[in-house]
């Protein structure tokens, strides 16, 4: 057995439960991986056994698809730059505006409290002002944040915590946040974790779950293995009762039937509570660099969409620009690129694109040689709310293209 690197006077055995045939199969990954073992992250502090019964558990103790897993992961790592993704910030600070989420205390085996309010969960703003990549960077950056939280947590409780009970809370989703642009980046979210992040979840409660729910479950089911699906509980009401069978009242927020009132709310939010999936909320705040421009893309999916920007400048003016460009067209200028009074006035102004394509706001401080500039702005899109027949088309065409991965 190797020796355990975690320091509490607490010693954890993580072999005591294993059956003589996982104990083989941990042996064997110990033999195998010890190059790994030696450059693995030890910010957890948890034991080599720890670390690699996690692998082998999402392999079902298969020790030639556990490495092949655990290796890929390193493989993964280099790839995505994920050992430095901390030391770079929180990437595209304005994904933690439009997706309301916290860590909120712990339960009561120690593992860790994760809230987010996922029917409040702005779809239009993370669709338009960030790609894809963006927010699986964000992700990336959240789940290794989240190991300095477990390191915090086990020297808390005297013990290893490696685990995140979780509650979505679905109050105020809507049809018209579904589509299937949301269901790729759930799919993508989905499959990073269970390659990368194994044995992490504790428990997932979905809670104030309206019907539209289920036929997310359905499409979503097939990429969850078994294990993972075991581990969620997809409830109807506020199921209280059944989450104070996990955690503490004076743990949970009282918005999810808890005794918790944190100062400022437990899970505070800049946007409007009313379901409507527009960012309308207060400002956000974007510093644009002497000699540099600032640029918002917002991608346009159906004619006739509406932008709104409304922003003002701190100290002095800056110059502001609006451009469309349709898909397969030439470029227009909707606002030509000049200074704007923004520093008196709050700059209002909107576009309703005839066709598909790209709006793109902005913001240009090419003619300051020293000085950065700040802008606080809003942007919003309007676009109409699909039809339930267009969302079931939606579910519909993700699934035939699982069906075909699966094939392939």
């Amino acid at each position: 057995m190797a020796e355990s690197s975690f320091p509490l006077a607490c010693e954890y055995d993580a072999r005591a439960p294993l059956t003589p045939a996982q104990l083989e199969s941990l042996n064997q990954m110990h033999a195998r991986c010890a190059d790994i073992l030696a450059i693995r992250d030890h910010r957890q502090q948890n034991s080599d056994d720890c670390y690699l019964l996690k692998w082998l558990r999402a392999r079902d103790y298969n020790v030639d698809a556990a490495e092949h897993m655990l290796r890929n992961h390193f493989a993964w790592r280099a790839e995505f730059g994920t050992d430095k993704i901390l030391d770079e910030g929180l990437p595209i600070d304005v994904l933690s505006r439009f997706y309301p989420n916290t860590y909120h205390g712990r339960c009561k085996d120690g593992s860790l409290l994760y809230v987010e309010r996922t029917g409040w969960i702005d779809v239009k703003s993370l669709e338009r002002f960030s790609s894809t990549e963006q927010i699986v960077r964000w992700h990336v950056w959240m789940q290794e944040n989240q190991k300095a939280k477990f390191a915090e947590a086990s020297k808390r409780e005297g013990r290893p915590i490696e685990k995140v009970t979780s509650i979505c809370d679905m109050t105020g989703m809507t049809m018209g946040k579904m589509n299937k642009a949301l269901y790729a980046i759930l799919k993508s979210l989905s499959s990073i974790d269970q390659d990368n992040y194994p044995e992490q979840l504790n428990k997932l409660f979905v809670v104030n779950a309206p019907g539209i729910i289920n036929v997310v479950w359905n499409v979503v089911k097939p990429w969850l293995n078994p294990v993972t699906k075991s581990k969620i509980d997809i409830i109807g009401g506020s199921g209280r009762d059944k989450l104070l069978a996990f955690i503490d009242a004076d743990q949970l927020p009282d918005f999810l039937g808890g005794a918790c009132k944190c100062e400022g709310g437990c899970l505070p939010w800049y946007g409007e509570k009313d379901g409507s999936g527009s960012f309308l909320g207060k400002y956000l705040e974007a510093d644009v660099p002497a000699k540099k421009f600032q640029d918002f893309p917002i991608r346009i999916e159906e004619p006739n969409s509406k932008v709104n920007w409304e922003f003002i400048s701190r100290g002095s003016n800056i110059h502001f620009g609006v451009t469309f460009n349709p898909d397969g067209g030439a470029a227009v200028n909707v606002e030509p690129l000049k200074s704007v009074n923004s520093s008196q006035d709050i700059i209002k102004g909107e576009f309703v694109a005839p066709a598909v394509g790209t709006v793109t706001v902005r913001f240009d401080n090419s003619d300051s040689w020293f000085k950065s500039k700040s802008v606080q702005y809003k942007l919003d899109l309007t676009s109409p709310e699909p039809s339930a027949e267009a969302l079931a088309a939606a579910v519909e065409a993700v699934s035939v293209e699982d069906d075909h991965h699966h094939d392939a």
